[in-house]
């Protein structure tokens, strides 16, 4: 559980930084920054309902499943450390073209994925065509969620969501899947399922989902529970009833 400790406190530091504000442009009269200060600027309520951008999701994943591989080297020794953090800050590159859509088992999440492998391959074009390869491998195996490595990606990605969810709920803001117009038939099936329509909860029910038909391995499965319990502990909550079952 060390290890874990450590992984969300870098996540919880990561976090934080995304909510510093740069101050070049202000200072040279380009825009005025009004709210926060320059440090802890998550804790001011104005910040915390700004929209995130997919860039600033993607930088904690990269960071997240670099410090996984920091405390978890057995499960990363015959990867391209350097490319598996590159694939986890641009997996989600596709969404210039395509925009980011909710993967709550909705179908618009489905179709945009001809478009989305389509922008990703443009995206590495540019590279040495071995580079090129190997990403696009290390990519692939990303969404199919079919390795080791695909799942490790995966499970950061979707760590990513659930812990921003859980750092709102520190600062007394929770979503509700009821309150989407409309929820996704999946979101209502796993609220009816835990007695709750509370994001953090709902969320990490899909994460279970996901683990159970895809086959993850267990030390993906480990590497995130003890994320998450060490996440809900600082929030005074313990991991999800359900979770273990």
């Amino acid at each position: 559980m060390d290890a874990a400790r450590n992984l969300w406190k870098n996540f919880e530091t990561m976090t934080e930084l995304s909510y510093v504000l740069r101050k070049g442009f202000e200072v040279c009269g380009i825009y005025t920054i009004d709210v926060g200060g320059p440090v802890k600027i998550f804790s001011d309520p104005e910040m915390l309902i700004r929209p995130e951008s997919t860039a600033e999701h993607s930088a904690r994943v990269a960071n997240l499943l670099s410090e996984i591989m920091l405390w978890y080297p057995q499960y990363f020794t015959k990867v391209d450390h350097f490319l598996v953090c590159k694939t986890a800050l641009n997996h989600d590159i596709g969404e210039v073209e395509v925009g980011d859509v909710c993967d709550d088992g909705g179908r618009a999440h489905d179709l945009k994925a001809d478009a989305e492998w389509k922008a990703v391959k443009a995206f590495y074009g540019h590279l040495p065509t071995k580079i090129e390869a190997k990403m696009l491998d290390y990519h692939r195996q990303f969404e199919d969620c079919n390795t080791l490595l695909g799942q490790m990606i995966k499970m950061a990605d979707k760590v990513d969501a659930i812990g921003k969810l859980i750092l709102f709920e520190q600062r007394g803001l929770k979503g509700n899947v009821y309150l989407k117009d409309p929820p996704s038939k999946r979101d209502v099936k796993f609220a009816k399922m835990i007695g709750t329509g509370n994001c953090t909860d709902v969320w990490a029910r899909h994460l279970k989902w996901l683990f159970e038909t895809n086959d993850f391995r267990q030390p993906v499965i480990d590497i995130a529970t003890d994320f998450l319990t060490v996440g809900l502990e600082s929030i005074g909550r313990p991991l999800f009833p359900w979770w273990s079952t």
